[in-house]
């Protein structure tokens, strides 16, 4: 029986000071992440983007663009950029927000994910 990939949706949101809006789970530290989680089925990719930055963060990207899709661990992940940014920012469920950096996102729990998609957009 073939496998199904998961597919998951990734929001990228940079300061100008070149700090990323992350998630940190609460459970663990090291997983920090990019806004995101798994598109339901029959959703459209944009609109699961939309729905997990407002989940996760309280924000709403007034204007997400679609930049990278690529495999990681058997999951299909597509990263969005997302500006023109409303809402406040708020803590989850699914863990606290923060301003993290290239290096906490690249030596955390999904460093290599990051580390390959800021390698392949020269962000490293």
């Amino acid at each position: 029986m073939p496998s199904t990939k998961l597919k998951t949706v990734r929001i990228m949101i940079r300061r100008r000071d070149g700090r990323y809006l992350c998630v940190i789970d609460n459970d663990n530290p090291t997983r920090i992440g990019l806004p995101g989680g798994r598109i339901e089925p029959n959703e459209f990719t944009e609109d699961a983007a939309t729905r997990e930055l407002w989940e996760e963060t309280g924000l709403i990207a007034n204007s997400l663009l679609l930049i990278d899709t690529s495999n990681f661990c058997e999951n299909q992940v597509s990263l969005f950029v997302g500006s023109h940014i409303e809402g406040s920012l708020k803590s989850s469920i699914e863990g606290r927000v923060a301003w993290c950096s290239t290096k906490d996102l690249v030596t955390g729990f999904f460093g290599d994910y990051y580390f390959n998609v800021f390698k392949k957009l020269g962000y490293l």
